[in-house]
Order: structure tokens, then C-alpha cells, then sequence
């Protein structure tokens, strides 16, 4: 219940405090919001369209920007994968080129023709090394027309470039880069390259034949192993190279096993369809699984001077186009995110500047609605919602004027029909306003003291004049309305000793333990009525002086000192006390107060 003019029901300020006092009521409360708050919040009703269209806007911007930069990043991945391709061939068409210059440079060697023709290999030896030297040589050998060795090194040590005979059961004239080599001697140059399997490893060869007169009279072969052509290879095209066999069983590759250990998805042989792709397309890709990373590999004959020789394939991991998709994706989502948030943040600022002075206005509205006519919007902007916050303020200040007016008209009439309580109901308003700024209570409750001074002798209007002033001529009803105000008591027995009036104002239906201290802070409907009370108190035994039973200030003072703990509190008589000395000031200077006094007693009946 909210609090009404008279303060004897909670304030309403408290009334609200109380009902989130609770964890339950705090509780049932934000879950209140959290339901309604969309449609009952004008802020939200501003925020919230261009918050979600913000929303799709970001999640929208999101979603194209990662998927132009994943397809950016997978067009590049392709570009690249074809490039390190390109590289891989360039590189293995150096190497062949690299190969056709040592055999070139031997053949026209002052001499070889002549040991070959002779097969004085120890000359043969003494004409070739310096050539296998200056050009890194791994295996070179040379043969007669037969096929049939005359002369075969290779390099024992690459730091140190010593060379050391071959000495194995090969028939290199079995080899297919010899014997095209020979088939073609009249037509090509004779020369062909082709992959020996050999015990150590496979060799890449090239062979070119020695003629003489016309007729070939040897072959010389310059060879690099495969695992040293795939690392040259991978150096250059930046790709993990593989060169298969006709089984499509890998020969060589850059792929190493990592140290853990192999997984079941290591298979790094080539595809069975991948000959049937080459002659659609010319390439093969496929993704693959090799030691627990993705690879991305694309696959592609291996040509030497436009003959194929074999078939490789470079790899390049693709884990890494899902890892940048991911982190574009967050970072894209982060960015938005930011923007989205500071698009939220400002349009909650802009609303709350807006919306806040309304929301003023309308919790003014729904106080004065209460009765509450102290509540002010004080609404500062220069705008139409601060000229419309000053114009609510200026009427709910006109309606305070009004209404306290009233009130104090019908103190007026109530007092009127008592020439001894002339001014005591606007004496004791005014008292107990006094008493609450004293102990710094809000404009609500002060309002509430005013208006509690002002009507607390209103039941008197009942009461014709004829019988009032009069206790044995009253019903026994209407002798306990007045015997519950002191000064009413006064006028009854002015003929009694001064404190008698004090002794019955604290027998008729007070708690003889006194009441309980009040504390300034106190947050209870209460101390509207304790001070109102106190106020009253203090007014009628100062009412009319002398002549009529009362006391002076300083009587009224030590008298209540004595009552201290049966009639009032510590606390209360010290405020009393700390405003009396401007309160009598105001009594005897201020017309409103001062006309109603008296100054000697009414005439007795």
C-alpha cells in the first residue's frame, strides 16, 4: 500500500525498497524484466531494430568476407601448387640439361675416342674425372658400342670430390637410355634419359653416344640419384616431391616419416585412375592423408625432352587453408563482433539520452499520481522533453501550492472553531517539517510531516461548537478523539497544576515503557507520525503561556527531559532542542504563525 497525505503507511520510495528487499522478490522481479522488457522499455523499442539489422549486417559481412578469403586463399593454394609443379619440372629439365653437357664435354674430350676404341680405361679414368669434377658428377661411365663397360666412377666423396670405381654386376647395355640412345644416332644426336633402378637407389641417366667416321664407337652415361634430384626439386618448387615408377610405386620422395610414427592414412602411392586423368587433362590432384596431415597433391608425367619418363607428383598441406579459414573466420566474426558492439553501444547511449528524461517524466507522473506532489523531473536540456520536464514541474509545484493551501484552509476551519488552538495545526506542520530537515529526510517525507501537522486535529470538525470545549457535556466517543491531543487536555483542566495536563497526555493510551528510540535513517512510515507527535506535543504545552497551563520554551524543554524514554526518545528531544532556538525565532517573527496566538486566557464558562 502506497503512503497517503496523512504518512501513517509506509513512503512510497520504501514501499519499493521493501519489494526487492528479498533475493525471491529481486529474483521474480528481473525475471519480470527479462520478459517484458523489449515491449515495456522505449530505449529497447529505439536500440533493438537497428541492433538486429546491425546483427544481420555483421553476420552477413562475416560469412562473404571468409568466403573471399578462403577463396582467395584456395585459388592461391591452387596457383601455387600448379607453380611448384612448373618449378618441379624446370628443375628435373636443368638436371637433364646439366647431364648433356658433361656427356658433351667428354665426348669432344681430346683422347676418349681413342681409349674407348683402344678400352685403356686407366686412360680413360685420366680424361673423364677432371670433367666429373667440375660438374659434381654423382656416377659416369663409359662404354664401348657393345654396351659393355670401359671405364665407371662415381663420387665416394662429395666434400673431398674423390671418385672410385663401380664395381657391380650391372649390364648397363641392357639399359633403355643406351640402347635409344644408340637407335638414335644417325636421327636425334643420340641422346635419351631414362630412371635405372639401381641396388643403391634409382639414378637418373643420360646417355650420349661417341661416333667416329660416322660410327658410334661409345655411349657415355652421366647419372644423379633420384633422392638428390627430389630434394633439388623440393628446394626450389617449395613442395614435397614424389617420382613413381610404372607400378606407380613411389621411386623417391621428400616425405619423412615423422619420428612417432607412421599412421595407416602414410600411403603415398599414386592413384590407379591417374593415367586415365593424364589423358583427359594432363594432371591429376587428389587430397590425401600422409602421417596424420592433409596434403593437397597434384600429379603429372615426368618429361624429358618431350618423352615421358615417368610420372611425379607434388604436395603441398592443405591443413593450412582450413586453419586461415578458422582464423579468418574468428577474426572476421571479431571485428564485426567489435563494431556491432560499438554500434550497440553508442545507440544505447543516444537512447538513454533520449529516453531517460522521459522515463523521469513518467515516474514524476506516476508520484504525483500517488499523491506525491513534491516529485520534480528536473529535466536540464534545452530541448521540447526539457521544456516539457519544466512545464510538469511548474504544474506539480502549482498543484503542491494548491493542495497545501487546501490543507492548511481546513487546519484553518478546524482551529477557528477553537480560539485557544488558533494556528497549532499549521504551528505543528511546520514544527515537524523543521524537525525532519533536521534529520535530513527526503522533500516526500518532509511534505509528509507538513501535511500529518496540518490534519492531525481534523477529527475536531465533527464536533459541534456548542459541546467542544465542554468534557462532561460530550458522548464517550467524542471524549476519547480529544482526549488523545494534549492541548485539548489543557483547556480542560487550565485550572490544574502545570503538569497534570503532561501526566494525562501520557496515561490515555501510551506504552508506559515509552516508545523505542527513532533513528534519522530510520526507513519506516513511523517517523512521519513519532515526529508529528513530538511536534504536537511540544506545541500544546506551549500553547497560549501561562495563563493557560503551558511553558515557556526552556519549561517546555526541562519538563520533556524528565519524560525522556516513557514519552520520547533521546534522539527526538535532541532534534527538538537543536531547531527550538530558530523555531521560537520563527514563531514570533513570522505572520502566519503569530496571529493565532493568544496571549490570555478565553473567557471560562
Amino acid at each position: 500500500m502506497r503512503s497517503n497525505a496523512f504518512g501513517t503507511s509506509r513512503p512510497f520510495v520504501f514501499h519499493r525498497l521493501g519489494r526487492f528487499g528479498s533475493a525471491g522478490g529481486w529474483l521474480a522481479s528481473a525475471l519480470g524484466r527479462a520478459v517484458a522488457w523489449p515491449g515495456r522499455h522505449l530505449r529497447w523499442k529505439i536500440v533493438l531494430p537497428y541492433a538486429v539489422l546491425a546483427l544481420i549486417l555483421g553476420c552477413t559481412a562475416t560469412y562473404l568476407a571468409t568466403g573471399l578469403v578462403t577463396s582467395s586463399l584456395r585459388e592461391r593454394f591452387d596457383n601455387q601448387l600448379v607453380e611448384s609443379a612448373r618449378v618441379s619440372a624446370d628443375s628435373l629439365a636443368r638436371q637433364e640439361r646439366k647431364h648433356l653437357e658433361t656427356v658433351r664435354a667428354i665426348t669432344y674430350t681430346e683422347g676418349v675416342a681413342e681409349a674407348i676404341g683402344a678400352r685403356n680405361g686407366a686412360r680413360l679414368g685420366t680424361l673423364i674425372e677432371g670433367q666429373a669434377a667440375n660438374n659434381e658428377v654423382q656416377y659416369l661411365q663409359v662404354l664401348d658400342a657393345t654396351g659393355a663397360r670401359v671405364k665407371a666412377i662415381y663420387l665416394a666423396g662429395p666434400q673431398t670430390l674423390e671418385y672410385r670405381d663401380i664395381n657391380d654386376s650391372d649390364q648397363p647395355a641392357t639399359w633403355a637410355p643406351v640402347q635409344q640412345a644408340i637407335a638414335s644416332a644417325g636421327d636425334s644426336g643420340g641422346k635419351a634419359t631414362g630412371i635405372i633402378d639401381k641396388p643403391e637407389g634409382p639414378v637418373l641417366y643420360t646417355a650420349g653416344v661417341v661416333e667416329s667416321d660416322g660410327r658410334v664407337i661409345g655411349v657415355v652415361l652421366t647419372g644423379t640419384s633420384l633422392e638428390t634430384i627430389v630434394d633439388e626439386m623440393k628446394a626450389e618448387a617449395l613442395a614435397d616431391i614424389t617420382v613413381y615408377g610404372e607400378d606407380g610405386q613411389p621411386l623417391a620422395t621428400t616425405f619423412v616419416e615423422p619420428d612417432e610414427g607412421a599412421s595407416q592414412d602414410a600411403d603415398i602411392s599414386a592413384p590407379e585412375d591417374m593415367n586415365a586423368a593424364f589423358a583427359q587433362s594432363g594432371v591429376y590432384r587428389e587430397t590425401k592423408n600422409i602421417w596424420g596431415r592433409d596434403y593437397s597433391l597434384l600429379y603429372a608425367p615426368l618429361l624429358v625432352q618431350a618423352k615421358e619418363i615417368g610420372t611425379y607428383s607434388v604436395a603441398l598441406p592443405a591443413d593450412f587453408i582450413l586453419q586461415a579459414q578458422s582464423d579468418t573466420r574468428w577474426k572476421m566474426a571479431l571485428l564485426f563482433g567489435i563494431g556491432m558492439a560499438a554500434i550497440l553501444g553508442v545507440g544505447l547511449y543516444v537512447a538513454r539520452a533520449i529516453t531517460r528524461p522521459v522515463q523521469s517524466l513518467m515516474l514524476t507522473a506516476e508520484q504525483v499520481t500517488a499523491g506525491d506532489f513534491t516529485a520534480r523531473a528536473k529535466i536540464k536540456s534545452r530541448d521540447e522533453i526539457g521544456r516539457l520536464g519544466a512545464a510538469v514541474d511548474q504544474m506539480t509545484e502549482t498543484l503542491q501550492g494548491q493542495y497545501l493551501g487546501t490543507l492548511r484552509a481546513l487546519a484553518s476551519a478546524v482551529a477557528n472553531k477553537d480560539p485557544v488552538t488558533l494556528g497549532h495545526s499549521v504551528r505543528v506542520g511546520r514544527l515537524a517539517a523543521m524537525l525532519g530537515r533536521h534529520f535530513k529526510l527526503d522533500d516526500r517525507t518532509l511534505a509528509q510531516l507538513e501535511i500529518g501537522g496540518y490534519l492531525h486535529d481534523v477529527g475536531k470538525i465533527g464536533i459541534r461548537d456548542s459541546v467542544r470545549l465542554k468534557l462532561d457535556a460530550l458522548t464517550a466517543r467524542q471524549r476519547r478523539l480529544l482526549e488523545n491531543h494534549p492541548h485539548l487536555d489543557l483547556l480542560a483542566s487550565h485550572e490544574d497544576d502545570i503538569g497534570a495536563p503532561v501526566r494525562r497526555f501520557v496515561e490515555t493510551g501510551r506504552d508506559p515503557n515509552g516508545p523505542s528510540p527513532i533513528a534519522p535513517d530510520q526507513q519506516d512510515g513511523v517517523v512521519v507520525a513519532r515526529i508529528v507527535e513530538v511536534a504536537d506535543l511540544y506545541d500544546a504545552i506551549r500553547l497560549g503561556g501561562a495563563p493557560l497551563g503551558g511553558f515557556t520554551p526552556d519549561q517546555a524543554m526541562a519538563f520533556l527531559r524528565t519524560q525522556v524514554g516513557s514519552l520520547l526518545s533521546i534522539g527526538m528531544l535532541e532534534a527538538l532542542a537543536a531547531v527550538t532556538p530558530e523555531w521560537e525565532h520563527r514563531r514570533a517573527t513570522e505572520p502566519e504563525l503569530q496571529r493565532h496566538l493568544m496571549d490570555t486566557a478565553p473567557d471560562s464558562d
